[in-house]
């Protein structure tokens, strides 16, 4: 008899804290926008049929949009 595996979608939950940092990468430091106190930023783990919960707060002085793909 052969098992059978059913797969159960999962809901993931995550916040992003958008703050202007310095950054320093070869030798040359600027400010930028990271991703809790990361560039990049983390990466948003799911699979198809996942349900997934994105809370962002922006700590910056400008106004942002973020694109996943």
């Amino acid at each position: 008899v052969p098992v059978v595996f059913l797969a159960s979608a999962a809901t993931h939950y995550y916040d992003f804290v958008l703050k202007e940092a310095n950054f320093t990468r070869l030798c040359s430091s600027r400010s930028m926008l990271v991703v809790n106190n990361s560039f990049p930023g983390p990466v948003i783990r799911a699979y198809r049929g996942d349900t997934v919960f994105v809370k962002v707060y922006n700590e910056g002085s400008y106004g942002v949009t973020i694109h996943w793909f």
